[in-house]
């Protein structure tokens, strides 16, 4: 009984959290027709049915429960049909209509539900999905990959949008696979999808989590594909999670955990944030938001902790290009991109550590809602620097955060030499902790060294910052 009431304290919870924004939106005339723009949806003089019709408002076309139309007037079967088997809808009606001379889609709520239930019966009299699609839609109007929003109706829990000739990616897989029977839509996908499928699919879910929403209960048979272009259109939000509602994180959660299933997409989970944990060495700590942590975030000698601690507050980031050098698992990369940093190169030798770099940036491009412009690769530093060809003053900062002085004085020097041509700055950090065992480290690691190497080499400025206490002081080289 707990369980009940818990369950219908958050759907309504949620039911007043979209309406709320729903009737804010409405009242500020978001949906006004001079602020909705372009519209992308075919002219009603291309219906067969518009020689005898015209533009009267009519419905032209249903659309079953797995996304297939069947016109309403026989003339239009060709323009619209693509196969004979109707599939059975519940109460909620979609539809394609002519409204106001233009080509509608048109979903209408029932206040009526089929589902067992007090709350699934509260929910279809309050008109729980209406007004959740109708919130997710508001919030997505300005997207290329959703059709835009055109009209919310509360009393009669209607919302039109714009129509966009297209079949469902469900259709479009079963026209051209061979195992027709094969209903399993995981399946399905995995066997059809291109690499541009997943790549759109991802980047259309981060726009989404940017925009505060998660698409819960996606399927092959609410994406559509464009026909002319082929362009991907997502549409049935009704169970959309919005950050507006309770427990946000958790929904975005489950929505990645059943999108990753889905459509075999790298998207990263707690259970997968777990399992690195448990199974691999963390050098570099990292605070993933709701994902979890790696490592013990409050060092800060080293990841987080340093980067918060001594890092970030020392440059503006903001449409600057870093190179990192020794960059371990690239979370200073990602921390700069963050912050607005345009394009960040991460050099490290291990293969392991940027294996863990790609969790942490996929992590990380999921909590911000968008693409990160890391560029990592796998080589040494000397022959990183020494087989690229940058122009002159390419970066604006390269860092090489406890790393260079692992080198020769004679590599190091040269390494120097070709930052100083390619870096507007050079970033090290000193370590005063290095083993007495081997002496010659210990010189190369210490600030007098470092900043005698970096005047040399055309820094003539070089502040030292080195809190009380701290051990790795951080040295930044200027030219002037």
């Amino acid at each position: 009984m707990r369980l009940v009431w818990r369950t219908g304290l958050q759907g309504l919870l949620n039911y007043f959290a979209a309406r709320g924004e729903v009737r804010r939106a409405l009242k500020n005339g978001v949906l006004n027709e001079n602020r909705i723009g372009h519209l992308r949806t075919l002219p009603a003089n291309g219906l067969p049915s518009f020689s005898t019709e015209g533009k009267i408002d009519r419905k032209l076309a249903d659309i079953d429960q797995d996304g297939y139309l069947f016109a309403s007037n026989p003339v239009d079967i060709p323009f619209f049909n693509s196969r004979i088997a109707r599939v059975p809808r519940g109460r909620d009606r979609v539809s394609i209509v002519l409204k106001d001379g233009k080509i509608q889609f048109k979903k209408q709520f029932s206040h009526v539900s089929d589902l067992p239930g007090i709350w699934k019966k509260t929910q279809g009299l309050l008109g729980v999905g209406f007004y959740n699609e109708a919130a997710a839609l508001i919030r997505l109007r300005e997207k290329g990959f959703v059709p835009r929003i055109l009209s919310v109706n509360p009393t009669d829990l209607s919302i039109h949008c714009e129509y966009i000739p297209s079949k469902t990616l469900y259709e479009h897989f079963m026209e051209s696979t061979v195992t027709r029977e094969d209903k399993d839509e995981p399946s399905i996908f995995k066997s059809n999808a291109s690499t541009e499928h997943r790549m759109r699919i991802r980047d259309n879910v981060l726009e989404m989590v940017a925009c505060g929403l998660m698409p819960i209960g996606a399927s092959l048979r609410n994406i559509l594909v464009e026909k002319s272009e082929g362009s991907l259109y997502w549409v049935d939000f009704e169970l959309a999670a919005l950050t507006s509602q309770p427990r946000w994180n958790d929904r975005l959660e489950e929505g990645f955990q059943h999108l990753k299933h889905l459509f075999d997409v790298n998207f990263i989970t707690r259970d997968d944030i777990r399992s690195f944990q448990a199974q691999n060495e963390i050098y570099s700590p990292a605070d993933l938001g709701y994902l979890g942590q790696i490592g013990d975030v409050s060092q800060v000698g080293s990841g987080e902790g340093r980067w918060g601690w001594l890092l970030r507050n020392q440059a503006d980031w903001r449409n600057l290009k870093i190179l990192d050098l020794g960059s371990n698992n690239c979370l200073y990369g990602i921390r700069q991109l963050q912050e607005g940093a345009a394009e960040v190169h991460c050099v490290e030798r291990n293969p392991e550590s940027l294996r863990q770099a790609s969790i942490l940036l996929s992590a990380n491009e999921q909590n911000l809602g968008r693409r990160l412009n890391l560029k990592p690769h796998l080589s040494e530093m000397v022959a990183f620097l020494e087989s690229q060809n940058f122009p002159v003053e390419y970066f604006d900062i390269t860092t090489a955060l406890c790393s260079i002085y692992y080198l020769e004085p004679e590599p190091l020097e040269r390494s120097l030499k070709i930052i100083h041509r390619i870096s507007k700055e050079c970033w090290l950090q000193a370590n005063m902790t290095t083993p007495r065992e081997d002496p010659a480290l210990a010189l190369r690691a210490r600030v007098d060294y470092l900043t005698t190497k970096l005047k040399e080499s055309g820094f003539h400025y070089v502040q030292v910052i080195s809190p009380k206490g701290y051990s790795r002081p951080l040295l930044i080289g200027k030219k002037f």
